[in-house]
């Protein structure tokens, strides 16, 4: 053994001539079946958001629910196969939304109300191709007949 100030070094033992040493890659007796993943579990679905048009399937469509301000937006499954969907927000004389509700036209933009565009909407028989207008809960400031819209969040 040698000695040091600080440290030890022991004597290396070699293995008797009759022991290995194996290094190799061991196989399982019996192989392994993993279960075939599921289609579902395949296509990453991302999370849905405030007034999201989906395909509910039946050849109809709906809007998650959302709000404009603190107003939860009614109207969510509109009848048909609409081509259009927009977001009406209607404002007392103050400036202060007092509702919100999906619609499948757009009206005219006044001191009272404002629409936004949720979504136009292509059929092929029963299934829709659907391009999203907007993402996530708005916020709307009216000053008049002025108004500004932001999203509030996704």
């Amino acid at each position: 053994m040698t000695e040091d100030p600080f440290y030890s070094y022991g004597v290396q033992i070699a293995p008797p001539s009759d022991m290995q040493l194996d290094y190799g890659v061991y196989d399982t007796t019996t192989p392994v079946v993993f279960p075939e993943p599921e289609e579902d579990k395949l296509e990453a679905k991302p999370p849905l958001y405030a007034f999201q048009v989906v395909n509910d399937g039946d050849g109809t469509v709906s809007v998650t629910e959302g709000t404009v301000n603190t107003e939860t937006a009614t109207g969510l499954t509109p009848s048909g196969k609409p081509d259009e969907l927009w977001l009406k927000t209607t404002f007392d004389t103050d400036g202060q939304v007092t509702a919100a509700a999906v619609e499948t036209s757009s009206g005219s933009t006044s001191e009272t109300e404002d629409y936004r565009r949720i979504a136009s909407i292509t059929w092929s028989g029963d299934v829709p191709t659907i391009v999203q207008g907007i993402k996530g809960s708005q916020s709307i400031a009216s000053c008049g007949a002025t108004h500004q819209w932001g999203t509030l969040y996704i």
